[in-house]
């Protein structure tokens, strides 16, 4: 298994206090965020950039989860090989997928919590949304 902490300090500018303020503002940006992060993933797997998925495996085992005693969200792929893919051994080269493309995937990740931040807020003040 091999494991990726979505941290989203320093990220959400303005929204950030918000967040640190109200709970569940803060719990929906870290899903959001690893939704987000989890979907490229699997989309730059898809792509080729990768390694050659054979069985799916590996690539159906790639999930996120929330912690809620720590406050963060987790990617994860739980695999038995998965790290041995995303790192290397003597033997083989890595295919980084997990930690691959992480400035373009980070951008994607804040605007998702940005939207699911905005998406609670309007919520929890009654002006709709999901």
């Amino acid at each position: 298994m091999i494991d990726f902490e979505i941290e989203l300090r320093g990220e959400l500018g303005r929204l950030a206090g918000l967040g640190l303020r109200f709970n569940r503002l803060r719990e929906a940006a870290e899903k959001a965020a690893a939704e987000s992060w989890t979907f490229d993933v699997r989309d730059w797997i898809h792509a080729g950039r990768a390694f050659t998925p054979r069985t799916g495996y590996l690539e159906n085992s790639i999930n996120w989860r929330f912690d809620p005693g720590a406050r963060k969200a987790i990617v994860y792929a739980n695999a038995p090989y998965a790290r041995f893919v995303e790192e290397g051994t003597r033997r083989s080269r890595p295919y980084p997928y997990l930690r691959a493309d992480q400035d373009r995937r980070k951008a994607r990740m804040v605007e998702a919590a940005k939207a699911a931040m905005g998406a609670e807020l309007r919520r929890l003040v009654g002006l709709g949304g999901a």
